[in-house]
This record gives C-alpha cells, structure tokens and sequence, in this order.
C-alpha cells in the first residue's frame, strides 16, 4: 500500500477501519467475480485480472487494518468498526453488481450497525478528548 495513501488516511484508526472494511467488501465481489462459473462470458484474462486485482486489494484491506488494530484504544473497537464496514459493503455491492434483494428487515439491521458503530467512535473521541486534561505521570 503507497505510504501516501496511509498519511492521507492519518492516523484514526475509525477511518482505517472503514476503509479497510470496504475493502474486504470489494475483495468478496471481485473474488466472485473471478471465480463464478455463471459468468462463462468472462475471458480467462479477465477473471485471472480479477483475481490479482482480488490479492491486491486484499494485501491494502490487511495493510490498512493491522495499522487501525495498532493505533484503535482497544482492539474491539477497530474490530467492530472493520466488520460493519465490511457487511454494509459487502451487501450494496451484491445489490449493485449481481442483482441481489436486500428485505426490510436487512436495512433494519444495517441501520442498528450504523447506529452502533457511530456511538462507538462517538464515545471513542469522547475519551479520548477526556485523557488530553489529565496531566500525565511518570
């Protein structure tokens, strides 16, 4: 992953998370792609360019969510945010691309992971804004 992408990305690991869950989202749809034999339009060039794209994306996904895990207060927090990111996307790209329903009781559930995951960072910032008063001992 270009050095330049990861100080653009700074160092919040939310955003990292997010970042790389979305694309673990675009991994899964690639690597269907590549590899769906209902698709037998698709040339052996193209679906192999789809699987590289696929290790790729991949190798940026674990880059960018190993760095969140390393920078998140607690481990959870990069977790958690990573697997919404990555459901969420997963899911619209599957509506996107290959057609499929997504029901009301799926939009529920996305917009209770959406709803959780923003208290998390919420609550995240808040501490975090909290420790910057306290004077640090040694």
């Amino acid at each position: 992953m270009p050095r330049r992408m990861l100080r653009e990305l700074g160092d919040d690991p939310g955003m990292l998370s997010v970042v790389s869950g979305v694309l673990a989202g675009c991994c899964g749809t690639l690597g269907k792609l590549g590899l769906d034999t209902d698709h037998s339009t698709l040339s052996l060039v193209t679906r192999s360019s789809l699987m590289v794209l696929t290790l790729l994306l991949n190798s940026a996904m674990m880059t960018l969510y190993t760095r969140a895990l390393s920078l998140a207060p607690v481990s959870v927090v990069a977790s958690t945010i990573n697997m919404a990111a990555n459901l969420v996307s997963t899911a619209l790209l599957s509506w996107l691309v290959f057609h499929e329903a997504l029901s009301a009781q799926w939009c529920v559930g996305a917009l209770l992971i959406f709803i959780g995951v923003s208290l998390l960072l919420s609550s995240d910032q808040t501490d975090s804004i909290a420790n910057m008063d306290k004077p640090k001992t040694s």
